[in-house]
């Protein structure tokens, strides 16, 4: 309004930018957020032993975070009783969440994950090391 009635373009491009530069900052912040997690329960894979598998559907869980345990074996190459055991010891270690409440059928989603997406994720702020000096 202030453009229309009083030609202030520099108040509405720093508006603009200040918009940019935050969503900007919030996009890092979760990018870094992503790849902590990843490591984390990389680590968390590799302390536990669970093998190659548990690693390939970890990584696949970046682009699909809603799973069940026909489409793991799919995605790990394995049978299905393979990929039932790395889905309920992901779930143990609280890398998976089981959803449906049910005996058969059940979905599983990557919970961590998911979390990040939702209401900002662990900490809306962003740090400094992320926005630098002011």
């Amino acid at each position: 309004m202030a453009v229309r009635l009083e030609g202030d373009w520099e108040g509405w491009i720093k508006f603009f930018l200040e918009g940019v530069s935050t969503t900007a900052q919030e996009a890092t912040l979760t990018a870094k957020r992503i790849f902590e997690l990843r490591e984390r329960h990389r680590q968390m894979i590799l302390d536990q032993n669970m093998g190659q598998h548990a690693l390939t559907l970890l990584s696949d869980l970046f682009r699909r975070p809603i799973i069940d345990v026909k489409r793991a074996a799919e995605i790990m190459g394995t049978s299905f009783a393979t990929a039932n055991g790395v889905v309920a010891k992901m779930e143990t270690i609280g890398i998976l969440r089981e959803t449906t409440g049910q005996k058969r059928f059940r979905k599983y989603r990557y919970e961590p994950y998911v979390e990040l997406f939702e209401d900002g994720g662990e900490d809306s702020t962003v740090p400094a090391e992320v926005t630098g000096p002011e």
